[in-house]
């Protein structure tokens, strides 16, 4: 029940709600919805930067994925040099990694 109060919390946008799930649970950092979903990634699509902040402060490890849409390019770099595929690969909802890295620079703009 903890991950579903979660998850609705980085959706609703709560940071503090958020804040003190993570603080009782360290393991929701890595967690991933009923869709394959991380917390990360919901954040970044929702534009909850305050979560996304919060959740890279932590020390999230992000995928490929994760980090285009969190505008974390070094980590997106390193991910492709070590596995090239991974360009050309799509998060667990479907969107293509480029998609997702166009989305923060939209956003941002």
């Amino acid at each position: 029940m903890i991950q579903v109060d979660f998850f609705a919390a980085v959706q609703a946008g709560d940071t503090a709600a958020v804040a003190r799930l993570l603080e009782s649970d360290p393991t929701l950092l890595q967690a991933k919805n009923e869709r394959g979903v991380s917390a990360v990634l919901l954040a970044s699509y929702t534009g909850c930067k305050d979560i996304r902040d919060l959740l890279l402060s932590k020390g999230v490890r992000l995928e490929v994925h994760e980090a285009a849409a969190a505008g974390q390019l070094s980590r997106v770099k390193e991910l492709v040099e070590a596995n090239p595929a991974a360009a050309q690969s799509f998060s667990p909802d479907g969107f293509p990694v480029i998609a997702l890295a166009a989305v923060v620079w939209s956003r941002s703009s």
